[in-house]
């Protein structure tokens, strides 16, 4: 039996602990488009008519901008999950002014 150096051990243990905590891609992408989406929306409520809307709609926009930033320190897809159920609780939200000003 071969010894392994005790640095090389603990890179390689690191390694698969950080995999294995790892955001999946797929999540990803469902909250990318999520933020997206909703960003869409909320700038065409911005230029609406409606003065009120489009104030909700700036506050919903930097409250979508803040949770795209938010992914960049999320290390697992139980922590993914949560910033995707508050990106699109945030969308219905947006989706609701948009209705409004059509």
């Amino acid at each position: 039996m071969v010894k392994t150096p005790k640095a090389a051990t603990t890179k390689t243990e690191t390694a698969t602990a950080s995999a294995e905590a790892g955001v999946s891609r797929a999540k990803l992408s469902q909250f990318y488009s999520i933020v997206d989406d909703a960003r869409a929306m909320a700038k065409t409520v911005m230029r609406s008519k409606n003065s009120q809307n489009a104030q909700l709609a700036r506050s919903y926009d930097a409250n979508l901008k803040t949770l795209r930033d938010s992914i960049r320190g999320v290390n697992s897809d139980k922590e993914a999950d949560r910033l995707i159920k508050q990106a699109t609780l945030t969308r219905s939200y947006v989706e609701f002014l948009a209705k409004q000003t059509k």
